[in-house]
């Protein structure tokens, strides 16, 4: 027979086998650690004789059958190969205040007696193959602090009742498939830090109660989702943002509202819908353009011209200013370009007429036929011909009011 103890710790070990149902016998057992062990079979039924047994973690073995033990305040089995359902029984662990079943094998729904557990301050269910809605009655756990469901098939809309989690400080959603509207109730989550709704199939627009939560410091992830509209401007007074991913949606409009967060070391809004110019801040200017990437109406080049200030003199972010003037200045640019190629287009033809008449002139020089009638009133011995022949620079002999003085020496006959 085993000695009666008070703690069993045997983690990290490379254990093997079965748990022996004897260790129900240790009736003043309160602590039994054996994780990351390569432990197998099922938690045995006689541990619920232990009636002190208050934390028991044998996460990281190969366990696949959860085991009931009433008095139980921390049970930690995930990464296991637990599989079927969270047995309904879960309700009866009155004082449990931490549970991790995450990385498993379960399935089926989340029951609902999971709200009995009153104590409860985390809960963790990832990486899972849990389905259905999450249970209504999770928003009776008013010192709940940690929910993380991520990584399962979930379904259905995020219960509106999860506003009333006010201890509530990570809620992490991803990876699921619940569908329509951010419920408007979690701006009232007074507490929360990091809120991961990334990755389902929600839709409308982003709250503008989020920006009440001004605890919001860790993160706030959206991407990958079916969310519309603009970035709401409450969305400035999270100032104590780290990380914001808008990634993979369908926004649309300038982006004014982030050029204050100065606390964000982590930004993402690629493949969206976002147009107009960059706020000047040195995020900004650091970003990646992998973060920008997808937002065909977006100056999101690195050069100068893409990063304006917030606010001019008219008190509009620089941007949309920007926005609603470039169509003046598209008019502008346009007008100037048809004035200059007008201008180009009359000097070629003015010039084209000026070689011509200069050419008909030389022409008219040589040529055989005159514009003009020559009557002399005696007979002469030359003809014009001869005479239009010294017209030429060498035979000046002087200038006047009347013109130029050639002149002309003729051959006598």
């Amino acid at each position: 027979m085993l000695p009666t103890s008070l703690q069993l710790q045997l983690d990290t070990n490379q254990i093997s086998g079965l748990i022996p149902p004897e260790l129900g016998m240790l009736s003043k057992l309160t602590v039994f650690f054996a994780w990351q062990n390569q432990l197998e079979g099922s938690i045995p039924s006689s541990l619920a004789s232990c009636s002190s047994l208050q934390a028991l973690d044998l996460s990281h073995n190969s366990l696949t059958e959860i085991g009931k033990c009433s008095s139980l305040v921390r049970l930690r089995l995930g990464n296991n190969r637990i599989a079927g359902t969270i047995p309904k029984e879960i309700g009866g662990l009155e004082i449990l205040n931490f549970l991790d079943l995450s990385s498993n094998r379960l399935s089926g729904p989340v029951p609902a007696e999971i709200g009995s557990c009153t104590e409860l301050q985390m809960i963790d269910l990832s990486n899972n193959i849990l389905q259905g809605p999450l249970p209504n009655s999770l928003s009776s756990l008013t010192g709940l602090q940690v929910l993380d469901v991520s990584a399962n098939q979930f379904t259905g809309q995020i219960p509106a009742s999860f506003g009333r989690l006010t201890s509530l400080n990570k809620l992490m959603l991803s990876r699921n498939s619940f569908s329509g509207s951010i419920p408007l109730s979690l701006g009232l989550s007074s507490s929360l830090q990091l809120l991961d709704l990334s990755s389902n199939g929600l839709t409308g627009s982003i709250p503008m109660e989020l920006g009440q939560i001004e605890t919001l410091e860790i993160a706030l992830n959206l991407s990958c989702n079916r969310l519309t509209g603009p970035i709401p401007p409450q969305i400035s007074s999270l100032t104590k943002l780290s990380i914001l991913d808008l990634s993979h949606n369908k926004l649309e409009g300038h982006l004014s509202s982030l050029a204050g967060l100065d606390n964000l070391v982590s930004l993402n809004i690629s493949y969206n819908g976002f147009t107009g110019f960059l706020p000047d801040n040195k995020l900004f200017r650091q970003l990646s353009p992998t973060d920008l990437v997808g937002n065909q109406g977006l100056c999101s080049s690195i050069r100068d011209s893409c990063f304006l200030k917030d606010a001019d003199s008219t008190g509009l972010p620089g941007n949309e200013n920007d926005r609603r003037q470039s169509p003046k200045l598209k008019l502008a640019l346009a007008l100037l370009i048809t004035l200059t190629v007008a201008m180009v287009i009359m000097g070629a033809i003015a010039i084209m007429r000026a070689r011509r008449t200069i050419r008909d002139d030389d022409d008219s020089e040589l040529g055989d036929s005159w514009p003009w009638q020559f009557t002399p009133f005696q007979k002469l011995n030359f003809s014009v011909d001869q005479v239009l022949r010294c017209l030429v620079d060498t035979n000046v002999i002087g200038k006047g009011c009347s013109g130029v003085v050639y002149r002309a020496d003729m051959d006598k006959r």
